[in-house]
């Protein structure tokens, strides 16, 4: 019989590894039967298919009822629109429709507060779902991290060599053409502002640039200023008041 197999190897699982530090023994056995013998994967990725003996019994249909609902949801949530960039994720950067839908799914089901700025949210304790979830963390880090290192080439190009402070700069770089900055342009102007100093050069390469982002923005609302200054001004017609009368 089924279940007799199933016994036998919870046995042999728990004689090879003893359970004595697991904090949820019921948790580790129901991983390692999974690899044991693994069960296809059910509507998500993280939940198991229906198990054939529930399939043919009185509650099949109610099973494969819920089983087709929660696909049905998790296709609606997929072709939600993704236009709003969530807080999660870095302004500039994009992830593949497939995984987007994946974390938006995972979100949606584990109802992750949309402030919360971690991909996947709290971490979890059930064993099946910490794997899925380490995957989803591990293909966001992935997709990103090669996003920011479309700036590194310019940076050690400037620097002449990669440090510490390499990564961050190119992170901050990808985000800042997300709003627009002219990246190259002050990435040029901050190079010929001289020598960098050998100690942490990337770092200072990167207080200039908000220095001259700092002066950009001074002079975009000094503009504002005069234009608005300039559109208030009253036309003064000949029977006006003027300064000394």
């Amino acid at each position: 019989n089924a279940w007799r197999v199933e016994l036998g190897a919870s046995y042999t699982l728990i004689r090879t590894d003893p359970l004595h530090d697991a904090v949820d023994s019921t948790a580790v056995v129901a991983f390692r039967l999974d690899g044991f013998a693994p069960i296809p994967p059910g509507p998500l990725p993280w939940v198991s298919d229906i198990p054939g003996r529930l399939t043919d019994s009185e509650w099949g249909p109610y099973l494969a009822d819920r089983y087709a609902r929660v696909s049905e949801l998790a296709s609606e949530v997929r072709a939600e629109p993704t236009d709003q960039i969530p807080v999660w994720l870095p302004p500039g950067t994009k992830l593949t429709t497939d995984l987007r839908g994946d974390i938006d799914v995972w979100r949606s089901v584990h109802d992750v507060p949309a402030a919360d700025r971690r991909p996947t949210g709290p971490s979890h304790t059930d064993l099946t779902v910490v794997d899925h979830q380490l995957q989803l963390d591990r293909r966001v880090s992935s997709q990103l991290g090669r996003q920011a290192n479309a700036w590194l080439e310019p940076i050690i190009d400037i620097v002449g060599r990669r440090d510490q402070h390499t990564t961050a700069l190119a992170e901050r770089l990808a985000e800042l053409t997300s709003q627009g900055h002219g990246v190259r342009g002050l990435l040029t102007a901050a190079a010929h502002q001289g020598h960098l100093p050998d100690d942490h050069p990337t770092a200072a390469l990167e207080s200039r640039l908000t220095r001259l982002i700092a002066e950009e923005k001074q002079a975009t609302e000094m503009k504002r200023r005069m234009r608005e200054t300039t559109t208030r001004r009253p036309d003064r017609g000949p029977g006006a008041p003027g300064i000394g009368r």
